[in-house]
């Protein structure tokens, strides 16, 4: 079987392999939209490489249109909120409402004890700028943004081609893996 060990005991990794919530032509990501960012972008950086599946719905040529998370401290979250809905008014953004993520009726918690806030931003103009001024933001602990981050990009369309693109060597691959369509000999038989 796989042995299975945590980050606090293997330190560094060789590969990680995650989905994206959105990602652009940079491979520049949107995630956490199940709530893990934090613990998703720690083990994406202590990994030598990252690999990204996803299918082509995902794929923007802008980020911005999927929410972007943001885990911030149960502790004075409303001044956050309010810190952040200002910042983004200065920011090369469409949209600057920061709501809070529920789960029911109660705040969503993360696996670290934290809330998330969704960031509705309807486009990103400067990716690489919004993740860094993010966490200067108190009470913020981590964006759902992930800059130059994941090496591959691995996508599947709906008509069975499955596309590679790596951003180190610049390669885009494309593979056939679903056979093409069979007739339907009981639709054709008259059945």
């Amino acid at each position: 079987g796989i042995k299975v060990s945590s980050l606090n005991e293997v330190k560094w990794l060789d590969l990680t392999i995650d989905g994206a919530d959105e990602y652009d032509d940079e491979l520049n990501l949107i995630k956490g939209g199940g709530g893990a960012l934090l613990q998703e972008k720690i083990v994406a950086t202590a990994s030598d490489r990252m690999i990204v599946i996803a299918d082509s719905t995902k794929k923007v040529s802008t980020l911005g249109a999927f929410p972007l998370p943001v885990e911030v401290l149960g502790f004075g979250m409303p001044t956050t909120q309010l810190l952040l809905e200002e910042m983004l008014n200065g920011l090369d953004v469409m949209g600057n409402k920061a709501t809070p993520r529920m789960s029911g009726d109660e705040m969503f918690v993360t696996d670290e004890g934290n809330h998330i806030l969704d960031l509705h931003l309807g486009r990103i103009g400067n990716a690489r700028q919004l993740a860094l001024i993010l966490n200067q933001v108190p009470g913020v602990v981590e964006n759902g943004l992930f800059i130059d981050i994941c090496d591959v990009i691995v996508t599947g369309h709906g008509d069975g081609t499955v596309e590679t693109h790596d951003i180190n060597s610049g390669e885009t691959d494309t593979a056939q893996f679903l056979p093409e369509p069979v007739e339907n000999v009981f639709r054709d038989a008259g059945v």
